[in-house]
């Protein structure tokens, strides 16, 4: 199937950030002084960070909370790795001149340093801001198609939770499950790739 425009969620997509984010989240309930546990927390990544607190009743100190968290995070965030054959199989992608964007719920300036350490510059991220709706709200999507100049039928969004399957159908663009993130599989329906090399099967590059 040809495609024009890939794009990738991030955390569980390209990077491993569980233990970073867990790291972060013990930092929150220690000085944050709150009893919910990372698995709740977790369960509910792919939605922006603000959304994930008001649906865990904790917007009341949500200020306190995500500066904890970011802070604890961006001083570990050099223990987030990227999966293995990620960077060789997105330069190959880049190769064959493919666009390549990120849509995240992970804020910017963390976005920002781990794909600083990509040897090559994405066609656009996008990521958690005041003027559009995060996932599972096709928002992020939409204007990351539009930047590119892509339709959605020659775009494909790979990610790993419900929310980005919701958001991939919102857009209405094809999405692919990637097997070793995060959620399951949200439906019998849904294509899953069991590594990102097969990315190149299902847009017949090999």
């Amino acid at each position: 199937m040809s495609k024009k425009l890939i794009i990738f969620d991030l955390d569980g997509v390209l990077v491993d950030s569980r233990d970073n984010m867990k790291y972060a989240w013990e930092a929150v309930r220690k000085e944050a002084e709150i009893n919910v546990e990372f698995e709740q927390y977790f369960k509910l990544i792919g939605r922006p960070f603000l959304d994930i607190l008001d649906v865990l009743h904790l917007s009341g100190q949500a200020k306190k909370i995500e500066e904890v968290f970011r802070i604890h995070s961006a001083n570990q965030i050099s223990e987030i790795n990227f999966y293995p054959k990620v960077v060789d199989t997105l330069n190959e992608f880049r190769h064959q001149g493919l666009k390549l964007s990120v849509v995240t719920s992970k804020d910017q300036l963390r976005t920002d340093a781990i794909l600083s350490r990509l040897p090559f510059i994405f066609d656009d991220v996008q990521t958690p801001n005041d003027l559009y709706r995060g996932k599972p709200a096709p928002d992020h999507l939409l204007l990351s198609m539009a930047t590119t100049q892509t339709d959605p039928s020659d775009s494909v969004y790979i990610g790993d939770m419900d929310v980005d399957f919701d958001a991939a159908n919102r857009a209405g663009v094809d999405y692919l499950h990637a097997d070793w993130g995060y959620g399951r599989k949200p439906s019998q329906k849904v294509s899953v790739i069991k590594s990102i090399q097969d990315i190149n099967n299902y847009l017949g590059l090999v």
